[in-house]
């Protein structure tokens, strides 16, 4: 096991923001196929996250579930290093965003695994650096961190990634194995 870096998205990779935040808008039936889904519906990204705001740390502690793929991402990130940190990006709220995603970690991580840090600032591309991998399903994010020096996993989403059929562990199970030895040059 390495003891470099990997620095792991929350939303859209280890918990499913997506989902909550259709029910917190009551759109249970949309279906996303871009990242800012808001904007298929006319919302600006300050009102689609106002009202999310509303509900504050409820919302991460009663709406936002784990993905059922949680556990098996955990084992396979754990495996490949002893150095994890979860990175998301936390709206102003200070007590919705920070806190309730603090929360999340605390009940859905904690029981299962040791990453203790978590840094909550969308700026992520500026601890970027050689050997240190994002695991993030934001195609932008993750252009700027590689831009910035490091490697980086597009966890597969349906608004990310355009073929269907794709199996998310698989592939990062690979690509995890090819970072580990040097060799993922993503």
């Amino acid at each position: 096991m390495l003891d470099t870096p990997i620095l792991c998205d929350l939303d859209g990779v280890a918990a499913n923001f997506e989902h909550a935040s259709l029910e917190c808008h009551n759109r249970g039936g949309y279906v996303t196929t871009t990242w800012a889904f808001w904007e298929d519906w006319g919302m600006t990204s300050k009102e689609f996250f106002d009202k999310i705001a509303l509900e504050g740390i409820s919302f991460y502690k009663n709406r936002v579930q784990p993905y059922p793929w949680l556990r098996e991402l955990v084992s396979l990130i754990s495996a490949a290093s002893s150095n994890v940190t979860i990175l998301s990006q936390c709206n102003d709220d200070p007590i919705g965003g920070y806190a309730g995603k603090k929360e999340w970690i605390n009940k859905h991580l904690k029981p299962i695994c040791n990453w203790k840090s978590f840094i909550g600032d969308g700026a992520k591309a500026l601890l970027a650096a050689p050997g240190r991998l994002l695991i993030d399903d934001s195609t932008e994010n993750v252009k700027a961190w590689k831009e910035a020096g490091g490697s980086a996993f597009l966890f597969p989403q349906p608004w990310n990634t355009p073929q269907s059929g794709y199996n998310r562990m698989e592939l990062l199970r690979s690509a995890l194995e090819q970072w580990k030895v040097g060799k993922y040059n993503g």
